[in-house]
């Protein structure tokens, strides 16, 4: 049984993204993944490759991630600050 397209869009956007990944790499290389000239242990030295690359991009947006929080943490402790001086309640 095939989904439809329109039932799940994820599904979708990544079916998209790797015929579109498949086109560049066919004008880059000229081959399909089906060629010969890589061994299976380059295969796996390849996905090891790009496997590490998303785990740093993955520490890179956890940092962002952080970096928001803390500034929204920030701004909400300023804003309690602020409520204590215009309420009058500072001393």
């Amino acid at each position: 049984m095939r989904m439809s397209e329109d039932r799940d869009p994820i599904v979708q956007t990544v079916i998209d993204r790797m015929r579109s990944r498949s086109e560049v790499g066919m004008e880059k290389y000229g081959v399909t993944m089906m060629r010969d000239d890589v061994s299976t242990v380059e295969w796996i030295d390849h996905a090891i490759e790009e496997l590490l690359d998303g785990a740093i991009y993955l520490e890179r947006l956890k940092l962002d991630i952080s970096s928001k929080n803390q500034r929204q943490s920030a701004i909400n402790q300023l804003k309690e600050v602020e409520k204590i001086f215009t309420s009058g309640e500072v001393g």
